[in-house]
């Protein structure tokens, strides 16, 4: 156990990837010799950038019940094995806290907290397998 990950021929899932710090990952994920998964809310950009990064996109809405593990189950069905997951999704509020919206609160926890913890849950029995879980 332990030492560095090693990245070249890994197969990486990355979340929120259709834009921003999610995109710039899986584009550094795929020239350090890495197979990508990512995963976003925007189809068309998803799209794009599986073609840059010869990925496989798969679009979903995180906060949705059910959705971490048809997630889960896709990017398995798709690439065999998860060796990385790049929780890079997140969902925020901006505005006066004592004024946000229960069905906001319940989003940013579903997306911040409750899908990293979900996601990793399904990935690392298969990760623990081949002993890529370190």
């Amino acid at each position: 156990m332990g030492g560095a990950v090693r990245i070249r021929d890994s197969v990486a899932l990355v979340t929120g990837a259709s834009s921003g710090i999610g995109w710039a990952t899986a584009v550094r994920l795929s020239g350090a010799g890495a197979r990508l998964v990512v995963h976003g809310r925007d189809q068309a950009r998803l799209a794009e950038l599986a073609d840059l990064v010869n990925g496989v996109p798969l679009t979903g809405e995180l906060a949705a019940p059910g959705q971490v593990d048809r997630l889960a189950e896709a990017a398995l069905d798709v690439a065999g094995r998860v060796d990385i997951v790049v929780h890079n999704a997140g969902s925020g509020w901006a505005g006066s806290f004592d004024r946000m919206p229960q069905p906001d609160i319940g989003r940013l926890i579903a997306v911040n907290l409750a899908a990293p913890i979900g996601l990793t849950r399904a990935v690392l029995p298969q990760m623990r397998a081949r002993g890529t879980d370190t």
